[in-house]
């Protein structure tokens, strides 16, 4: 069914730009283009740390905003104060404590993001927990983390699965690391 020019300019109309200029003369842009959606389920995000640098992130939210909003505003701030944290001690390698400070940050927080929901089911063996029948019985489900995004334990639940993909990066001060 072909889509009508009004419904092209509404979602058009769900645009959103920036630009920042960040430090070392760096200026940073971006757009994005949420077309027939009532939000835009992707994020992109430039955050600073001067005299660290900055971190550039495109997350791409899956099925729904809620886990590229939440990442889009906790992860680069974790990150930048890991790298902080690893790179303070004089005669670090910059590069090994970036690179490391990406993995261990990464994997802590889609951790973190499982957890919120699998604390809601205790009982459950770990090493089998995705086997459990009850998965499969959504009245059980959301009697336990509850039934809509008012709920603060539906919503950190929901994180762990609708998704996001992430594409991040991070330039150091002067541009000497990327």
């Amino acid at each position: 069914m072909p889509v009508s020019s009004i419904e092209l300019d509404t979602a058009y109309s769900l645009k959103s730009s920036h630009s920042i200029n960040v430090s070392s003369g760096t200026r940073i842009s971006q757009a994005t283009f949420q077309p027939l959606k009532p939000c835009n389920e992707d994020q992109t995000v430039f955050v600073e740390r001067g005299g660290l640098g900055f971190i550039v992130g495109v997350f791409d939210g899956h099925y729904a905003h809620e886990l590229s909003d939440y990442a889009s505003r906790t992860l680069p701030k974790l990150l930048l104060d890991h790298i902080a944290d690893a790179t303070a001690t004089p005669g670090t390698n910059f590069s090994d404590a970036v690179t490391t400070s990406f993995i261990e940050v990464i994997k802590d927080f889609d951790a973190s993001l499982l957890q919120n929901l699998l604390s809601h089911f205790p009982e459950l063996d770990k090493p089998e927990w995705w086997l459990d029948p009850r998965w499969d019985d959504h009245a059980e489900i959301h009697r336990c983390i509850g039934y809509s995004n008012e709920n603060s334990r539906f919503r950190k639940a929901r994180r762990a699965v609708v998704g996001s993909t992430l594409l991040i990066g991070f330039m150091g001060e002067g541009r000497k690391h990327v």
